[in-house]
């Protein structure tokens, strides 16, 4: 096999006329499509990564992929072909410079930041969408044009090619020795990348997908923001130790002017767990392009840092409505959904308050259940006025009628002003499975208040709490006293969104959830059971917003019912 084509020798229709580079995923050269009269860029691969024919096969598939996607910040793939045993990639010839030798001592501009951000993590999204996956990103792999413009390459090679040499930190792609007995690296034991820009669970061969590339995305954002690696070390071992173990640097300890929403973002794409980590490049690059928008409009300046204080005060109320209307742009579908399930509590709880109270339909049925529940819990008697003095249910009132909703305003408000849209869309769909899962048992199998059933021995609240105040509650409750308890499943779903996008207060949320959970018994409003199916149904509630979620049918419904703004270019 070859190793190379000659100066002046013709592969197929193409001359080539100069050798532009050469590393670990093949040799590069200038060509001519004698065809079309059109420089372009010939890759050819390393005898290494064709000798294996299924290997090649399968990039092949893939490389077609790639080309169908003609992304203007994707180098375009005209084809992978084969002449005299010469293997090689005919691709767009990108006139610029790498990512590499953009990035300067201290990071790039603000401006110049945002602009290549938010056009590689829109590459990498649409890449993602497609089912194809880089495994290699880092600055080398990352072409910026002379106008601008970023053209990222090499998509799917790294899981074709391979180079029998020692880790190295220079930005060449590596193969490394296989450490333990660790399985998923490739097929001769070999752990495929660039070692400073690997994810932890790519160093630790336990397999990779999408959200490896995010990973990989954090360290070039993040170097892109301080002109430095968050990860180092004197050697690979010592550069792998530092991704397994080590946190970065906070990016505001060097550069005050980087929005903090960004920070955030580059943060939660360097999560070392993978489930906790940032899960979608789209999410990340309309974050990138929402505050792009936000600093050309003049609206930006209360998202940065700065000590001075002028320019802490330049954040004007017009400026912040502004800011705001933008996230509520970006979240119209979520909040239409909440407004949906709202008025149809409202509703819910007209209709059961006539059926019941006016016609007493399902009384009889509930009072039975009320005394299965009773046994159930065996006379459990938090509420007795032994033990729960007017003081300790005063104290239980609060949390059960005001934590709950301090709450849910908290995680909702941190949730909408979270980078992307989807912390925000998966609280508002969890808060509406959460609904759906509680309204049909509601109708169907409606279980007193304890306190309406005199054998629980429980206090009636009304009694303590002043009855008006209940009155005022009560329309906005809804599903509140219900089996499984919606009160208890908010508490879940709230607690659990707060760990799950790793909000500041998740472990205060956590605490507020279990007092929460607590007062519902103490109070004598739900029972046992009400708490025990709460519990498990906020917990499913969860499951299936992030399901749907991933599944992208609501960015579909979106796309259906809201315009949505698809450009990829600032």
């Amino acid at each position: 096999m070859k190793a190379g084509p000659k100066i002046g020798e013709m592969l197929a229709h193409y001359k080539v006329l100069e050798r532009l580079a050469s590393g670990g995923m093949g040799e590069i050269y200038v060509a001519e499509d004698t065809r079309l009269d059109r420089r372009v860029a010939l890759k050819v691969l390393p005898p290494n990564a064709v000798a294996d024919e299924e290997k090649l096969q399968r990039f092949r598939s893939e490389a077609k992929a790639i080309a169908a996607m003609n992304h203007p910040n994707i180098v375009t793939v005209f084809g992978v072909e084969e002449v005299r045993g010469i293997h090689f990639i005919a691709m767009e010839l990108v006139d610029g410079k790498t990512l590499r030798e953009i990035i300067k001592h201290g990071g790039l501009p603000l401006e110049e930041f945002l602009r290549i951000a938010q056009q590689l993590t829109e590459a990498v999204a649409v890449a993602h969408d497609a089912g194809i996956t880089h495994r290699d990103l880092k600055p080398d792999n990352v072409m910026v044009t002379r106008t601008g413009h970023v053209k990222v390459l090499d998509f799917g090679l790294a899981k074709l090619v391979s180079e029998p040499e020692g880790p190295a930190l220079d930005g060449k792609t590596v193969e490394l020795p296989r450490r333990s007995a660790r399985p998923h690296l490739t097929e001769d034991g070999a752990l495929l990348g660039t070692v400073p820009y690997m994810s932890p669970e790519h160093v630790a061969g336990t397999g990779v997908d999408h959200r490896s590339d995010l990973f990989s995305l954090g360290i070039i954002l993040y170097e892109m923001s301080t002109g430095e690696r968050p990860f180092k070390g004197s050697n690979s071992s010592a550069v792998m130790s530092s991704i397994l173990k080590r946190t970065p640097e906070a990016i505001s300890a060097t550069r005050r002017d980087l929005p903090k929403n960004i920070e955030h973002a580059i943060g939660l794409c360097l999560e070392k767990d993978p489930t906790q980590r940032m899960q979608s490049a789209m999410s990340l690059s309309e974050q990138m392009r929402i505050t792009q928008r936000e600093l050309s409009s003049g609206s930006g300046s209360s998202l940065a840092r700065d000590d001075s204080s002028a320019e802490r005060h330049t954040s004007t109320m017009s400026q912040r409505v502004s800011r705001v209307g933008s996230r509520l742009r970006d979240h119209r579908l979520p909040l239409l959904l909440l407004g949906v399930v709202f008025a149809i509590n409202l509703l819910e709880t007209v209709v059961e308050t006539t059926l019941r109270e006016n016609h007493g339909i399902g009384r009889e049925l509930g009072f039975s259940l009320a005394r299965a529940a009773h046994w159930f819990e065996g006379s459990i008697t938090l509420e007795a006025y032994d033990t729960a003095t007017a003081v300790v249910v005063y104290g239980y009132s609060i949390a059960y009628f005001f934590i709950l909703l301090a709450l849910i305003v908290m995680t909702g408000w941190s949730l909408f002003r979270s980078p992307g849209r989807e912390p925000f869309r998966v609280f508002a769909l969890a808060i509406a499975a959460d609904y759906a899962i509680s309204l049909p048992f509601f109708l169907f199998f409606p279980v007193p208040e304890r306190w309406a059933y005199p054998e629980s021995g429980a206090i009636l609240l009304s009694d303590l709490w002043a009855p008006k105040l209940i009155e005022i509650f009560r329309p906005i409750s809804g599903l509140d006293n219900c089996f499984p308890s919606f009160h208890v499943s908010l508490a879940v779903v709230m607690v659990a969104l707060a760990f799950r996008y790793r909000l500041r207060f998740r472990w205060s949320a956590l605490f507020l959830g279990l007092l929460v959970v607590l007062s519902t018994l103490v109070l004598g409003i739900h029972w046992l059971t009400d708490v025990i199916a709460g519990l498990a149904a906020g917990g499913l509630a969860v499951a299936l917003a992030l399901l749907i979620e991933r599944s992208g049918r609501l960015r579909k419904l979106a796309g259906a019912i809201i315009p949505v703004d698809v450009s990829t270019n600032p």
